[in-house]
């Protein structure tokens, strides 16, 4: 120690860092910022209703900028960290293609030419391409940020999640080959979730994979575990007329479709014997045939089905009728309305364990709520064990601002035969008799 007048100088210690074992560090930064559900296929599945797409990957988004910190405090922990940074890549801006291209080749290049190294993208688990409109390179096409893009996936050899959400009409309807090639060449094997949903309804046909493209890509992906397509691939403008059967999917678990491409997955095959789960989007006032095969194909496997009523005049009991009819061994059927409103009075559910209810509208009113209430006391449920409402927001905002209003919903449920959890699991309500350790 010197002295220098009034001041006490200290010889600079050791950086803490460096008398922690690697190992170590490695478990604190991949704690510090796991998102568990990120690389989980029924989590990634799960709608969650009352909250926008944006917020629903907030856990993400956090979890990325906390790795871009950590990459920086110092070359130690950018050596240890980097492989966490690049293990999730979400594409919000077409402009950041070409920089994201140019590091992965380069460290695919560098880790080539040196023993025992491993490039950046090898770690790469989930690739979301989310890009929003005016975001694109100034002074390049859309089909050259594509190109781009087709070059960041070979770069990727052990990806397991490619999802698209585009809502930018600079891009091409069709996906381009190059692209679709990529995912089949460099990650068949890997793929265990194909995420592609329809954003028809909102800028039309936005990077669609060909028919026969999405095809070969389904052929090579044997590993998939959790599959949703565009629905508008079979649209007027690209469908294919030739019909061919489905290519087989031996562990694939949830399947997501809905009235428009149901009679894709049907054939005299049965190429998804591991199918657990199907999630079906409703945006049709009556039952089509298709679904009815669908479900007289698979629904003595299933265990799970959710219903997504996107239509003002879904005939929710026909749907009800139909599973009860055709899928003797579900233990859960969720249920998605528009908004309370569309859960209509004296619905007559199937015997299943466990219902969960939700809506869609982002904002429900008191009078919304007491709708709800009001149609879980007149529901017919049989064998049902727990009702969970999955709505993040309506009775976390009872609970807090309107907890009177909860109490009248609740009493209303008096001599139900079920238990009523909210979003979390907590009991609301439970039957006479039960515990609520028991739950």
């Amino acid at each position: 120690m010197l002295l220098a007048g009034d001041m006490v100088l200290r010889r600079p210690t050791a950086s803490a860092s460096s008398s922690v074992p690697a190992e170590i560090w490695l478990c604190i930064l991949e704690s510090a910022t796991l998102v568990p559900e990120s690389t989980h296929e029924d989590e990634l599945y799960m709608p969650q209703s009352g909250r926008s797409k944006r917020r629903e990957d907030q856990a993400l988004r956090d979890s990325l900028v906390t790795k871009r910190y950590i990459v920086r405090v110092c070359k130690s922990w950018r050596e240890l960290a980097s492989k966490f940074l690049y293990q999730t890549l979400v594409i919000g801006r077409g402009y950041t293609i070409p920089s994201l291209r140019d590091t992965l080749v380069n460290s695919q290049s560098a880790a080539g030419s040196s023993s025992g190294s491993r490039a950046l993208g090898w770690y790469t688990r989930r690739l979301d391409l989310c890009v929003r409109g005016q975001t694109h390179v100034r002074d390049a096409t859309p089909y050259e940020e594509l190109e781009h893009l087709a070059e960041i996936i070979r770069c990727l050899p052990n990806l397991a999640i490619f999802t698209v959400d585009v809502t930018t009409k600079q891009y091409p309807d069709t996906m381009p080959a190059s692209i679709m090639h990529a995912l089949a060449d460099t990650c068949g094997s890997s793929l265990q979730v194909l995420h592609w949903p329809d954003s028809g309804s909102r800028v039309g046909r936005v990077l669609d994979p060909k028919p026969d493209e999405w095809r070969m890509l389904l052929g090579r992906a044997s590993s998939l575990r959790a599959l949703r397509c565009s629905d508008m691939l079979f649209s007027s403008r690209g469908y294919d007329s030739h019909q061919r059967e489905m290519p087989v999917l031996p562990l694939l678990t949830t399947l997501t479709v809905s009235n428009k491409v149901c009679k894709e997955y049907l054939g005299p095959v049965h190429p998804f014997p591991s199918l657990r789960h199907i999630r079906y989007h409703d945006c049709d006032s009556c039952l089509p045939h298709a679904w009815r095969s669908l479900l007289q194909l698979y629904g003595d496997q299933l265990k799970t089905i959710t219903l997504i009523l996107h239509h003002f005049a879904a005939d929710t009991q026909g749907h009800l009728d139909l599973v009860r009819e055709l899928c003797p061994h579900l233990e859960t059927l969720l249920v998605c309305f528009r908004s309370w409103s569309r859960f209509t009075p004296h619905l007559w559910f199937p015997p299943v364990p466990r219902i969960a209810l939700m809506s869609a509208k982002p904002n429900s009113t008191t009078g919304d709520c007491m709708d709800m209430f009001a149609s879980l006391s007149t529901m017919q449920a049989e064998e049902v064990h727990t009702v969970k409402i999955v709505h993040t927001r309506d009775i976390a905002r009872l609970r807090s601002q309107k907890p009177e209003a909860l109490a009248r919903g609740l009493a209303k449920l008096h001599g139900c035969k079920f238990d009523l959890l909210d979003s979390d699991g907590t009991a609301l309500r439970m039957r006479e008799g039960v515990d609520v350790e028991d739950l």
